[in-house]
């Protein structure tokens, strides 16, 4: 076996986790991703030409390690570039948020220590866009060493703050679908109690209808309440006995009745790790059950338009 060959190629792989560090934290759906998703097409088009590069043969040796280093330099700086304008987004969208009036100075507090958190971001990649393309003495060492940083600050410190981030701002999303879909329950309500009051119909497929959208909405509701509670408990950059007491609670309480999912693992990492797990799972509950109203709210839509005509 080549060793230096296969120490070249680990080193390639770095800017690969970068790449995907990046993907994996982009939320779901916005359409802020257009540039950084532009960005990841580019860069993961010049790792591809990197490999290539490296597995050449016809190249001369001394061209050759230019060639890479030239564009280890481009692909960093593009990383750099896109990595940046993933935490801009992030921060825009947070900053955007309208917080909940309930425990309105915590969620102040959560929101800031985030931005915060974003603001020392752009300083580390200014720091790293710097070393990569001003410094009078950048060798291929160095822009190793840097990809090396950069995977390392992204994936413990920076990546956290954007899931968090992102995270956050689909809770109050929800919240925000669900005040909607309360108005519009309330609308059907009125239109379900003047066709049974007029005697337009004496079958209940309309109230069971109207029945299981109000339950399903409620559900939702208390989905996207356990997730905030957990966003203010585990979130807050300052927990005090009150917070550590929530999730330790919350933890136990879980594990008690999904015996069989709960890790085994109870250190407090492994704990906040299974607690932001919950967390996800809330909201996503939440969207479910918003969905499965609208569609109710669908079909009942035909049937009430027909007996109100």
């Amino acid at each position: 076996m080549n060793y230096l060959l296969h120490y070249k190629k680990i080193w390639l792989l770095v800017p690969v986790f970068i790449y995907m560090s990046i993907a994996l934290t982009m939320p779901q759906a916005h359409a802020q991703q257009t540039t950084v998703t532009s960005q990841l097409t580019h860069i993961k088009d010049q790792v591809q030409q990197l490999f290539e590069l490296q597995d050449s043969t016809t190249i001369p040796e001394q061209q050759k390690e230019l060639q890479e280093f030239r564009l280890r330099q481009q692909i960093l700086t593009n990383i750099i570039t896109a990595a940046k304008q993933q935490v801009a987004d992030a921060r825009s969208r947070l900053q955007d948020a309208t917080l909940p009036q309930d425990n309105n100075e915590t969620w102040k507090n959560i929101r800031d220590t985030i931005l915060a958190g974003f603001d020392r971001a752009n300083e580390y990649y200014g720091y790293a866009y710097d070393r990569v393309n001003h410094d009078s003495s950048v060798t291929t060492a160095l822009l190793k060493n840097v990809a090396r940083d950069i995977e390392q600050e992204k994936t413990t410190v920076i990546d956290p703050l954007i899931k968090q981030a992102h995270t956050i701002v689909a809770a109050l999303t929800v919240q925000n679908m669900l005040q909607i879909g309360d108005d519009r329950l309330e609308k059907i309500r009125l239109d379900v109690q003047k066709i049974y009051e007029q005697k337009l119909t004496k079958s209940k497929a309309l109230q069971n209808l109207f029945d299981t959208a109000s339950s399903t909405l409620g559900q939702a509701h208390r989905a996207d309440q356990n997730a905030q509670e957990i966003i203010l408990h585990s979130y807050t950059p300052q927990p005090n006995a009150s917070d550590t007491q929530y999730i330790d609670d919350l933890y136990t309480n879980t594990a008690s009745s999904t015996a069989s999912t709960t890790p085994q693992d109870t250190t407090q990492e492994s704990r906040l790790s299974f607690i932001e797990k919950l967390l996800q799972k809330n909201i996503t509950d939440a969207i479910t059950g918003i969905k499965s109203v609208y569609d109710t709210f669908l079909e009942m839509s035909s049937n009430v338009k027909n007996y109100l005509k």
